[in-house]
């Protein structure tokens, strides 16, 4: 069963057993490559329900570098 976006649950319950088990973990998807997947509860669980995922980050961050947009060859 796959939960909907923004589900909040503690680490115990998704099977972290070292010392997550206690923090809150919302289901999250990213924006731009829309694959889903639990990330840390943070806060406002509208802004964690959103976050990128590491691929695309890494891409985003990329394409900035020291202010200024970098155009990739």
């Amino acid at each position: 069963m796959i939960p909907k976006v923004g589900t909040i649950v503690t680490g115990r319950d998704i099977g972290r057993a070292d010392s997550t088990a206690r923090r809150k973990f919302v289901w999250a998807r990213c924006p731009k490559c829309e694959t889903e997947r639990w990330v840390r509860h943070d806060g406002t669980a509208l802004q964690s329900a959103l976050r990128y995922c590491k691929r695309c980050v890494a891409a985003v961050q990329n394409r900035f570098r020291y202010g200024f947009k970098v155009e990739s060859a």
